[in-house]
């Protein structure tokens, strides 16, 4: 990656609306793009014709669904927009490119059954049981939980810092809360920060230096959940542990799709079907709109159906008259 696109990428992370996911996804995908279209320069970046950029699409169109072309291909634009913004670049050459017709996968929650089936699994890592059923139970982002302070913890509350900055309150039923605990007393790994002397001799290549290691190593002692050697949870290794464990629950991956954002997606829409207000929803989930909240309220057609048997029948009323 280029110099230029590094710098785009920390200018967004820098933006408050966008998460650390969303710009190390960004990484990647210009990772890629100057991959396939050989930009080692920024001068190679210029020099980019039009039908260059329409072949870098071809590329992808290749080994990529339809919606996943799009959201490359929105990164690179973003970018031309970054350059044309600072006086780099004067057109954006990508924003003339073709792009295949955009296709929506449908693709199902993870139902209550299949949630419960992998928890149950889970069971044999403390840990991640913890993590995974609190996430569940109270929609948290994946990194809201990873960022939860000990100090946060307290009775039946965690006080949880979302986008923004915003704080929230999540309440936990009796049964969770005693699953946190078991996993703070049995599982939660905390390590003592080594000296400069005994890092060196350890010979870890998983820290970019000593400076790294301790502060992650600071870091980790006052967070609820660690990894086994004391440091932050990683987001990706979080995701591949809830899909191995779903897999081994029985869960079938390929018509259920079990990540951590599904779990808050079927929090949320178990809770509003279950009668939980939409006001109410929307604080829990830590939303800034209600609307955005609503979006979560995604019933399927036997799920229509059945609510509309339900509703108040206007003709049958008439012709009972």
């Amino acid at each position: 990656m280029i110099k230029e696109m590094q710098e785009f990428i920390e200018s967004k992370l820098l933006d408050e609306s966008r998460s650390e996911i969303t710009t190390n996804s960004y990484g990647r995908w210009l990772d890629e793009f100057c991959e396939i279209t050989e930009v080692k320069t920024l001068d190679d970046f210029l020099a980019l014709r039009q039908q260059d950029l329409q072949q870098y699409v071809r590329a992808l169109n290749l080994k990529n669904q339809s919606s996943s072309v799009w959201t490359k291909v929105i990164a690179v634009r973003s970018f031309y927009t970054y350059m044309i913004d600072h006086d780099m670049c004067s057109k954006n050459l990508m924003a003339k490119v073709k792009l295949p017709n955009k296709t929506k996968k449908e693709v199902k929650p993870p139902t209550k059954s299949n949630i419960v089936d992998t928890l149950v699994e889970l069971r044999k890592n403390k840990t991640y049981y913890a993590l995974m059923t609190l996430i569940a139970s109270t929609g948290l982002r994946v990194n809201e939980a990873l960022s939860i302070k000990l100090t946060d913890f307290y009775e039946n509350q965690i006080k949880v810092v979302g986008k923004g900055d915003k704080e929230r309150t999540v309440y936990l039923s009796l049964d969770v809360m005693e699953i946190i605990k078991d996993y703070i007393e049995n599982d939660r790994h905390e390590k003592p920060l080594l000296s400069k002397e005994e890092f060196d001799t350890k010979g870890w290549t998983k820290f970019a230096s000593y400076d790294s290691y301790a502060s992650k190593i600071i870091e980790g002692k006052e967070l609820l959940f660690i990894s086994k050697t004391g440091i932050k949870m990683d987001t990706s290794g979080v995701r591949k542990t809830l899909i191995k464990y779903a897999e081994k629950a029985g869960v079938d991956l390929t018509k259920v799709q079990v990540t951590t954002h599904k779990l808050r997606s079927s929090f949320a829409t178990n809770g509003m079907m279950d009668g939980v207000p939409l006001a109410a929803m929307k604080d829990m989930l830590g939303h800034a709109n209600v609307m955005t909240t609503m979006k979560y309220f995604g019933l399927n057609q036997e799920q229509k159906q059945e609510a509309f048997q339900l509703t108040f029948d206007f003709g049958k009323a008439l012709n009972a008259r």
